[in-house]
């Protein structure tokens, strides 16, 4: 295995819909028609309703970072040029709650928690597939 596979989201039946959005640089999320309800993560019926079937919608990319943690310790060497790196915890103006990387390392100081941020999508490193980022709005 490469080591920038080991860093690669594991794509299956579930999230597809997810990361072929992202590679266009869209959030899309899977949707509960019963209850008008975007969720995450991705699962094969509603959690709020078990036999409504789901589709998936365009969402909102705005939300309030609400954690964060800053590795300083490379535990795989791909990742050693980008240390130290952030990754954080956006609840999304559509309901549900995301993993992100964080570039700015101002969002890592916990007094920002409750920062307005945009979820966009970018590459983590050079050619690997475009991860869900923050910025400060």
């Amino acid at each position: 295995m490469k080591l920038i596979e080991a860093i690669e989201p594991i794509i299956n039946n579930l999230n597809a819909p997810f990361w072929d959005a992202a590679n266009r640089g869209e959030l899309v999320l899977p949707w509960c028609a019963a209850t008008q309800k975007f969720f995450w993560p991705p699962a094969p019926v509603s959690p709020f309703s078990l036999d409504t079937p789901i589709s998936w919608r365009p969402a909102e990319s705005g939300g309030t970072l609400q954690a964060t943690v800053t590795y300083r310790r490379s535990y795989l060497k791909v990742l050693d040029p980008i240390m130290p790196y952030t990754v954080g915890i956006v609840e999304l103006d559509a309901g549900p709650r995301l993993q992100v990387h964080l570039r700015d390392p101002e969002l890592a100081s916990p007094d920002r928690y409750g920062q307005r941020v945009q979820i966009y999508f970018e590459s983590l490193l050079p050619d690997s597939r475009p991860v869900p980022m923050a910025r400060a709005v």
